[in-house]
């Protein structure tokens, strides 16, 4: 298969290892939810739930989703790479009692590359956080390398004629700050929070063109 994507259009030095994904201030970080599809109740994202130490020892669940885009459905067209690499706005909550950062991944395992093409490392965000507002850069979160070997998000770019790529964003919630340097990879930042993850939600847009 032959990725025509314009990602693929740049040379092989700039996407070598990079392309290897899936193989903490009292302030608040308001996003803005407009009323739409993505507040109804069939709106929740794919999630996995953290435990937490509630007085009634309930388990509290950390959720994922996006008022662009539901679950499981098309990632509009205004955040893919032609159009400028736009990151959508995404919104979570129910982070797990005693975590000390949050993670944010994004991935393509679809494309036609060994493990997945990576679209966005984020690490160390605040917790005070709730989200990040649409073309956001979090400037208090550290960034590693998405495919191109350089930080930011990278809008979905899919071979033309494929079938729809899904594009999986993990929100983490860790134990311990990441203390990784320089522009670590997908692959090292999911290593460096393997035993030390509280929660885990998930939320899966898919594009095609």
């Amino acid at each position: 298969m032959v990725y025509r994507s314009a990602f693929w259009a740049r040379p092989a030095a700039l996407r070598g290892g990079v392309c290897q994904g899936a193989a903490g201030n009292e302030r608040r970080h308001r996003v803005h939810i407009p009323n739409g599809p993505a507040d109804s109740e069939d709106a929740h994202p794919v999630v996995l739930a953290g435990e937490s130490s509630t007085p009634d020892d309930e388990r509290m669940t950390l959720t994922l989703r996006s008022p662009a885009f539901e679950s499981g459905t098309p990632i509009p067209a205004r955040f893919d790479h032609e159009r400028g690499d736009l990151s959508p706005a995404l919104i979570w909550d129910g982070v797990p009692e005693g975590a000390a950062g949050l993670v944010l991944l994004v991935d393509d395992p679809d494309a036609p590359v060994e493990g997945s093409f990576v679209h966005w490392v984020l690490y160390n965000l605040d917790l005070a956080r709730q989200g990040v507002a649409e073309g956001e850069v979090p400037a208090e979160a550290m960034a590693g390398a998405n495919g191109f070997g350089v930080p930011g998000y990278l809008g979905p770019a899919p071979p033309p004629g494929d079938d729809p790529h899904r594009y999986v964003f993990r929100l983490l919630a860790v134990d311990e700050p990441v203390s990784l340097k320089g522009l670590p990879s997908y692959q090292d930042v999911d290593m460096a929070v393997t035993g030390h993850t509280l929660g885990e939600a998930r939320l899966i847009g898919t594009y095609q063109r």
